[in-house]
């Protein structure tokens, strides 16, 4: 059994998802739907509102622009849960490493992506993409961070660790926030068994990166995170570029630089990049105009 709970801002969109969910998860569950439009309330606060209301353990967080391809993944996620009392939070997309570089959940350069979706792109007409990435020969994965886009977790983790609607106030960030808290107790796990169509890119704007500083400012003394097999090497390059294309976002989307610059001189960032690396993205920042002034 299991409560699916939605923040919902299109309702021909939650219609055409509970008429899907109906069809495809093949268990008893309650959807609890929430019409967030115009009432300047954070996905946090919406989904710890989900998580008191819910009346069954298992809890579904879901965006409303998705549909399940897989029949009876209510029954996978059921079995996961049961089978190992370690996993605290499922998703079907994340990584193995989290950066201690600003970023979201990928880490660039580093073949640390776990996921098995159809990605959509509704801002220009690219063909959908069935992107999978896995662990050889298995169809689960431990990975330090996961994508909000689908996630389990149980109501008993969820009242213990509730989402920060402290810090993250807008949509974003609260994903990577709550994957690091679970994390400290639990595992956090990527499935391939549960394959749904995302229609959405995502919305990679000031608003995204002002909530990655968010959570970078509060998370900065556990970064960075490795549930993977990556030597030093590897994850020194993969700060690095994570870290100079978030750079070049923050700068491009009107970020105040004085913000970018104290997530720079984190100390523990400074010991994985080393003083010349910061050093040059410091007068790099400083000197680069913004997009568009």
């Amino acid at each position: 059994m299991i409560s699916v709970i939605v923040c919902s801002v299109d309702p021909d969109q939650l219609e055409a998802l509970m008429k899907n969910i109906e069809a495809t998860i093949s268990v008893p569950y309650e959807l609890i739907a929430y019409d967030n439009r115009n009432t300047g309330r954070g996905i946090c606060a919406v989904y710890n509102e989900g998580v008191k209301r819910a009346k069954y353990e298992l809890l579904c967080f879901v965006h409303e622009d998705v549909r399940f391809l897989s029949a009876d993944w209510g029954s996978v996620v059921q079995n996961i849960f049961a089978n190992n009392s370690r996993c605290g939070l499922l998703g079907i997309a994340g990584s193995q490493y989290k950066t201690a570089a600003p970023s979201g959940w990928h880490t660039i350069g580093l073949a640390s992506a776990r996921y098995n979706l159809v990605q959509g792109f509704k801002r220009n007409n690219q063909a959908d993409e069935h992107r999978q990435q896995s662990d050889e020969n298995q169809t689960e994965s431990e990975v330090a961070v996961i994508d909000g886009v689908w996630f389990c977790t149980t109501k008993k983790i969820a009242i213990q660790l509730p989402f920060d609607e402290q810090h993250l106030v807008g949509f974003h960030g609260y994903d990577i926030d709550f994957s690091l808290q679970v994390g400290q107790s639990y595992q956090v796990i990527v499935t391939q068994n549960v394959l749904l169509k995302h229609f959405s890119e995502g919305n990679f704007d000031q608003g995204w990166v002002t909530e990655m500083l968010a959570v970078h400012r509060k998370w900065h003394d556990k970064l960075p995170v490795n549930r993977g097999s990556f030597n030093a090497a590897q994850l020194r390059s993969a700060e690095k570029k994570t870290l100079r294309a978030f750079v070049k976002k923050a700068v491009d989307t009107g970020i105040a630089k004085r913000e970018i610059l104290a997530v720079l001189s984190k100390q523990k960032l400074l010991r994985i990049l080393g003083w010349p690396t910061v050093v040059l993205l410091m007068l790099i920042l400083l000197v680069r105009p913004v997009k568009g002034r």
